[in-house]
């Protein structure tokens, strides 16, 4: 497939006590080139964590999985 591809997403954050609180638990999502898409929810529901993890701007954490696509093929930070 071409386009972003998610699979199997986790991510954590920090909790109190220093216990980790899961925010996106197996996300899967196909983003198609030239497709709108909208990202709505709740405050805290995990939309900008999920952004942040699409462009890889966030540091996974232990806990944290799952894969980044860019035209079926592995993306990651450098």
């Amino acid at each position: 497939m071409s386009g972003l591809e998610a699979r199997g997403l986790k991510r954590s954050h920090p909790g109190p006590g220093g216990e980790r609180r899961a925010v996106l638990r197996g996300v899967d999502l196909s983003l198609e080139p030239g497709k709108n898409v909208a990202l709505i929810g709740r405050s805290g529901c995990g939309k900008t964590t999920l952004l942040r993890a699409l462009l890889l701007l966030d540091s996974p954490g232990p806990a944290d999985a799952g894969e980044i696509l860019l035209d079926g093929r592995p993306v990651r930070r450098g």
